[in-house]
């Protein structure tokens, strides 16, 4: 029995840096978009400028460089890796929603898109406890991380202060001795 078919995929972030990963065939483009926003995850990708497009449900889609072609949100569950000619290998740029484009064109912002409904309610889950409890949740890790980073801070300037007091306590152990003239008499001159 002959084994199914691989993919090996150079897939480009929305940063620039690019991760490989290996997928069966059949697979779908929505598989591999569940593995780009989980990947994005574990390397903190979420935390950049447009990141947090990886963590909402159909906030990517793909552009293949060659052939070109482009795959939108609607269509990543349809086709397989096969059909959209990545069989044995292939390359996608992981790229932003249409919506994105939409308000980047208009010259609008996220917080603009929070304010229309219909682009609101993508940003996670369709209600507003759901929606809430997300905001809430990102908030309290942004405190946490704030919070640790005044910790280590603190930890530093003590390593430093202890630093500059073991320096001070070396300094007063030293004997300075004055540099001594030389005689210098007049036949010399």
């Amino acid at each position: 029995m002959s084994e199914p078919k691989q993919c090996l995929l150079s897939i480009r972030l929305l940063d620039g840096e690019s991760v490989k990963a290996k997928f069966k065939a059949q697979d779908t483009l929505s598989k591999v978009a569940a593995y780009v926003s989980q990947k994005a995850l574990d390397l903190k990708k979420d935390k950049l400028p447009r990141g947090r497009w990886y963590g909402i449900e159909k906030g990517i889609s793909f552009d293949m460089p060659y052939p070109k072609k482009s795959f939108d949100v609607n269509t990543l569950g349809e086709i397989t890796l096969e059909q959209a000619g990545l069989v044995p290998s292939g390359t996608l740029v992981v790229t932003i929603t249409g919506i994105e484009r939409q308000l980047q064109k208009s010259g609008g912002t996220i917080t603009d898109a929070k304010l229309q409904s219909a682009i609101g309610n993508r940003l996670h889950g369709d209600s507003h406890e759901e929606k809430k409890a997300f905001e809430d949740e990102q908030l309290r890790k942004e405190a946490e991380e704030k919070k640790q980073a005044q910790i280590n801070k603190k930890k530093e300037l003590e390593k430093i202060r202890a630093q500059i007091q073991g320096d001070k306590v070396d300094r007063e152990k030293i004997v300075w001795v004055p540099k001594s003239k030389p005689n210098v008499t007049q036949g010399d001159q």
